[in-house]
């Protein structure tokens, strides 16, 4: 790379070097807020969780892998997690109160969804949409006979 003097330069590398000063400061300031930004979800994720987990954080070179070491230590087993939502869908099969139903349909979906993810063969969708109809029939009974599931 040859180094020219500013006052050898003719006006077009003038207005061209103007141009990339320009485009230097612009993506400076990008990548410093960036980081900033960085910065200020790290002192966030530090401040939120329990002091027990900052050498995990702190082990870490970056903040995505500070995050991804944190989750792989902190996600339950696939076999807690198997047995976490058995319990769950036992409470499930037992009818809601009155006030809570539009709660438990929400947590019948996500109970759904769960265990789909967990690939459970205890809890196939047949299965899941006989319980979710037996328990809806205790306290609408139009709406199971309407959506009766034959096996």
């Amino acid at each position: 790379m040859e180094v020219t003097k500013y006052s050898a330069l003719d006006d077009d590398e003038k207005e061209e070097l103007k141009e990339l000063r320009a485009q230097y400061r612009q993506n400076y300031e990008i990548v410093r807020n960036a980081r900033l930004s960085i910065d200020r979800v790290s002192v966030i994720i530090e401040q939120s969780i329990n002091p027990t987990y900052l050498t995990i954080l702190n082990a870490a070179a970056t903040m995505r892998e500070a995050l991804k070491n944190l989750q792989d230590h902190l996600q339950p087993d696939n076999d807690e997690a198997k047995e976490a939502l058995k319990v769950k869908y036992r409470d499930l099969c037992k009818p809601p109160a009155k006030a809570k139903i539009e709660q438990w349909t929400l947590e019948w979906e996500g109970a759904f969804r769960e265990a789909k993810q967990l690939k459970m063969v205890t809890l196939d969708e047949e299965t899941m949409a006989q319980d979710f109809l037996s328990v809806a029939k205790k306290f609408t009974p139009e709406f199971s006979t309407t959506w009766t599931v034959s096996k």
